[in-house]
This record gives structure tokens, C-alpha cells and sequence, in this order.
């Protein structure tokens, strides 16, 4: 079997320079992952032609049109995809033997955020069906619900996918201990660039009251 190759792909689009989180990630993943080739997408190598991307990049919403490139690249290069938010822990290698991993946030979604498949993989090309057929934008049309409702309409046997613990194992606003992390090859830090009002947000997670108002949703 093919193995998942040794590059990380990241997205990097907007008129703003990466923030000190994405370059603290940035420097987790060169310390864990040494060997691994790091390849920037941009406005400059990416299909900013793509229907859906022109709208999304039009609407400056960043994260969904990295959320295109990201489907795009792997399926014709494969490797490991990682948000810019991702706090690498540990070395990858041992995740490269299967054809395809993803992990599971705490409310069972399968994430976007850390990606990892060989070249072109089916389940990626599916998705990638989904974003060329006229997907209307709407922000509940997130990447993580797309995959999760793919993977429920058909199987994919090679692929892996892990539980919260392993990439996703503190939920937003969580306080992430030491005991949360046994099993953690990365942790999401949550930057929300791409939701409304996300600077309100974090300052009611501070407070204590998004998670209140998580429950009476």
C-alpha cells in the first residue's frame, strides 16, 4: 500500500501576515516534524479560477476558501493538511501507513483541521464533487459537516479516523490539561478566523458564558 507522503500542506490567504499563533504552529510542526517538506498555498499556486473559490475569496472568507484549496491539493498531491491553528505534539510517522486518517472532534464530526491521504484518494475526490457542484455558500456549509455527511452516505474502508483524544482533544474554550494530551498527536487552538463576531465570541468564552449558551442551544 501506498504510503501517505512525508509534506504538509498549509493555506495562507487574505491580505493580513500570518499571527503569532500561526507562527508559533508553524514552529511546532519544523520541531516534530523534521523531515517532512512544509508547502505554503496562496494566491499564488492555488485554483483561485474555482467558481466556488472566486465567491468565497470575494466575500473575504478565508477559511472557506482554504477549505477548497486544502480538498484540491490533496487529492492531487496527498500528504498531511494542517490549519494554521494546529499545535503539533508529536512526530506524524507512524500515521503515514494507511491510506487516509482524520480525527473526530467531541461532538463526533470528523475534523478538517489536520488531514493526512495519499494522492488521488476517493474520498477526496467526492468532496471535491460536492465544491464543484455550485455549493451555495452558507456558514453551516463548514468543511468538517461535509466530510462527516460523506462519510456517512458512503463507505470508505482505507480510511482511518481517529477519536477526539488523538487531534481534537480539547473542545473550544476547554482548558487543555496534561491528562487531555496522553494520546494527542496535536491540539487545535481554535482562532475562528473564519466566524462572525469571533473576537465577541472569545470574549464570552473568557467570561464563562459561550459554553452556557453551547447548552441551551
Amino acid at each position: 500500500m501506498q504510503k501517505i507522503p512525508k509534506v504538509i500542506h498549509y493555506v495562507w490567504v487574505g491580505d493580513k501576515p500570518l499571527t503569532t499563533l500561526a507562527k508559533n504552529c508553524i514552529d511546532s510542526w519544523k520541531k516534530y516534524l523534521p523531515e517532512y517538506q512544509l508547502k505554503l498555498w496562496n494566491e499564488k499556486n492555488s485554483p483561485m479560477d474555482n467558481p466556488y473559490v472566486v465567491n468565497m475569496y470575494k466575500r473575504k472568507n478565508w477559511a472557506f476558501v482554504a477549505d477548497y484549496i486544502r480538498f484540491f491539493v490533496l487529492e492531487k498531491e496527498g500528504g498531511i493538511y494542517l490549519d494554521t491553528d494546529t499545535e503539533v505534539l508529536k512526530s506524524f510517522d507512524d500515521l503515514l501507513e494507511s491510506s487516509a486518517f482524520f480525527g473526530r472532534t467531541k461532538d463526533q464530526n470528523v475534523a478538517t483541521g489536520v488531514i493526512g491521504v495519499t494522492p488521488n484518494h476517493q474520498l477526496i475526490k467526492d468532496i471535491l464533487d460536492v465544491y464543484n457542484k455550485d455549493l451555495e455558500f452558507s456558514i453551516s456549509n463548514t468543511s468538517p459537516k461535509m466530510l462527516t455527511a460523506q462519510l456517512s452516505k458512503k463507505e470508505y474502508p482505507d480510511v482511518v479516523i481517529y477519536d477526539y483524544q488523538y487531534f481534537n482533544p480539547c473542545s473550544d474554550g476547554e482548558d487543555c490539561s496534561k491528562e487531555k494530551l496522553t494520546l494527542a498527536y496535536t491540539i487545535n487552538h481554535w482562532a475562528e478566523s473564519w466566524v462572525p463576531f469571533s473576537r465577541l465570541r472569545k470574549a464570552l468564552r473568557r467570561t464563562g458564558i459561550m459554553p452556557i449558551l453551547k447548552k441551551l442551544k
